[in-house]
């Protein structure tokens, strides 16, 4: 009877103590501008393994078997503006997309973590920054002086 009772209360308890505390707002001190996003695939080509199973009673000369395996994952990468720099951001395999819009976020090395609130609440997507370029407005540009 002990016994019951304890594995009910070690179930029980890492569940209400597992529970995420959502992100905080203020971690994040850039404000991004998602200005395009695009479902990508990268097709990673195949592998092929063969392998010859144990001999049984039942069959005693089994047939090589060959196994392929395709390896092709899809991710989405967006275009984002953070002041006058255009970065190129990667998801991961599988994951969700930013939806179109201006965010807050927090650029680290390589990375941009994107905090996201919506009738879901508020959340984090992690990017890979694979591609950054300084933009230039035309409101920037001197103008040219008359001769």
């Amino acid at each position: 009877m002990k016994l019951r009772y304890m594995v009910f209360a070690a179930v029980l308890i890492p569940a209400a103590y597992g529970q995420k505390q959502p992100p905080d707002a203020n971690q994040f001190p850039e404000t991004v501008k998602v200005i395009s996003e695009t479902k990508e695939t990268n097709d990673k080509g195949d592998t092929m393994s063969t392998h010859r199973p144990q001999p049984t009673i039942l069959d005693r000369n089994p047939k090589t078997r060959t196994t392929v395996e395709h390896h092709v994952e899809t991710y989405y990468q967006c275009k984002v503006q953070v002041g006058d720099t255009l970065y190129t951001i990667n998801g991961r395999k599988g994951a969700p997309g930013v939806p179109l819009g201006t965010f807050k976020a927090k650029i680290t090395n390589q990375y941009m973590d994107i905090y996201i609130v919506d009738q879901n609440g508020p959340y984090v997507l992690g990017f890979e920054i694979v591609g950054a370029e300084k933009v230039t407005s035309e409101e920037k540009k001197p103008a040219a002086s008359p001769q």
